[in-house]
């Protein structure tokens, strides 16, 4: 749900929310820069979740932590996380909006698996130690991978009070389709795995992928799930390539679809099938492409959609009511966020309630009565919930005299559901006030709590 409206009617003004965008990213603009403690030097951002468009997590690198934000991007908070962890946070998972998990990297021997059960504001250290790449938590188990050549990977089936070790070893990203199918692709030569039971045990895919992939992306609801793996890197070479492929039959086999012009950091992501979107790298020195690409055939053609670029394995997050918001990182730990697809090809409807018929004029004989409406109307992709809607200066003349009534005014809070509207109607008799022919004016203004 969008946050909540306050409506108040009165006679003047407008307010208007500015961002600031790289001239070089037309549709792109800066929400936020990752910093060690989350006030020093600049540091990369590598992995988010995000629930909608308005909330969500950014997980970064070197002691800079996790932030969160509940407006879009407007507002970040720095969440608190144990004393003395290191490492960048590798990925974000979250159950629902209370209960999630993120994975480290490089965190020494304390634990590098954290848990919240405050939607992301705190996080306390859970499991065992290790390097830890993807985690996901189906109602069966909490799967946890790991690429690192001493540690393993690790599951829970008891909501993360226990971890069982020694298993899914060298192993890079893990998604779902639903409660039970599940994918996890490998690092450098490692076999990817599939499970058919929510996480519990895995198989070897046969025939077997190996390449190494960062992340896999599994189409919610579906059989279908699509990777866009980077290569190891001991094997990559100049002007090198990436090829994204897909299986449809839960990952027990898969098609390669494309071969792209560069390698990407490994990750793939959208909404449903349409629109995919996969990123760049840009801290290897064998190709020159950069920023974010985009598909809008299930993966088939790709149009570059500028954005920016980011190291490998690295990640980024799509939402939207068409997939058209992206959260985006670069190196230097800048996210940028696009509401349009990053080229302004994909149609996000607008956040804000929109009003109809502001300002509202009335104008006519004297002795003529007549009607006007202002609507609201809710053109997001979820409820909407405003709060309250007043008329400022009731006791005025023009209301004391019964020129002016307002004849229809919906109960509050308004719920409004996707595409639906509901209006507040006045009417207007002049007669009651003046003698002569006029005209009346209404402005409104919508303030955002």
């Amino acid at each position: 749900m969008k946050q909540r409206r306050y409506i108040a009617f009165s006679f003047s003004v407008a307010i208007f929310l500015l961002f600031f965008a790289n001239p070089g990213f037309a549709q792109w603009d800066s929400v936020l820069t990752c910093r060690a403690n989350g006030n020093g030097t600049a540091v990369p951002a590598f992995s988010g979740f995000f629930f909608d468009e308005f909330t969500g997590l950014i997980g970064s690198s070197n002691n800079g932590g996790i932030y969160k934000t509940t407006d879009g991007g407007a507002s970040w908070i720095h969440s608190s996380l144990p004393v003395g962890y290191s490492g960048r946070i590798t990925d974000i998972f979250m159950a629902d909006h209370l209960h999630g998990w993120s994975t480290l990297e490089d965190a020494g021997n304390t634990s590098a698996i954290f848990r919240t059960t405050d939607g992301g504001l705190t996080w306390v250290g859970t499991g065992p130690p290790g390097n830890y790449s993807c985690v996901y938590q189906t109602p069966s188990a909490v799967v946890v991978t790991s690429r690192s050549a001493t540690n393993t990977g690790t599951i829970s089936i008891d909501g993360g009070a226990t971890f069982q070790t020694g298993i899914l070893k060298t192993t890079n990203g893990v998604d779902f389709v639903d409660d039970l199918h599940g994918v996890v692709t490998g690092f450098k030569n490692s076999i990817w795995q599939r499970t058919v039971d929510g996480g519990r045990t895995w198989s070897n895919i046969n025939p077997i992928e190996n390449v190494e992939t960062w992340s896999v992306y599994g189409v919610k609801g579906t059989s279908t799930f699509y990777t866009a793996g980077e290569t190891d890197e001991t094997k990559q070479v100049l002007n090198g390539t990436s090829t994204v492929m897909r299986s449809t039959d839960y990952g027990a086999t898969w098609t390669p679809l494309v071969t792209t012009k560069f390698y990407t950091t490994g990750h793939i992501a959208g909404v449903g099938e349409n629109p995919l979107y996969i990123q760049a790298e840009n801290d290897r020195t064998v190709n020159d492409s950069s920023g974010m690409y985009r598909s809008t055939d299930r993966g088939m053609t790709w149009q570059d959609i500028k954005g920016p670029s980011n190291h490998g394995d690295s990640r980024f997050v799509v939402t939207g009511c068409s997939g058209g918001i992206v959260y985006a990182f670069d190196g230097n730990g800048i996210v940028w966020k696009t509401r349009s697809g990053g080229d302004g090809q994909i149609y996000e409807p607008p956040i804000k309630a929109q009003i109809y018929g502001d300002p509202i004029v009335f104008s006519g004989p004297i002795c003529a009565m007549s009607n006007a409406a202002l609507e609201i109307e809710n053109l997001y992709c979820t409820d909407d919930t405003i709060i309250s809607a007043e008329v400022l200066d009731t006791t005025s003349a023009l209301f004391k005299s019964g020129a002016l009534t307002i004849t229809v005014m919906p109960s509050f809070p308004l719920f409004l559901a996707p595409n639906s509207k509901d209006s507040i109607r006045f009417t207007w008799q002049p007669f009651k006030i003046f003698h002569s022919d006029t005209t009346v004016t209404i402005q409104v203004r919508v303030k955002y709590y």
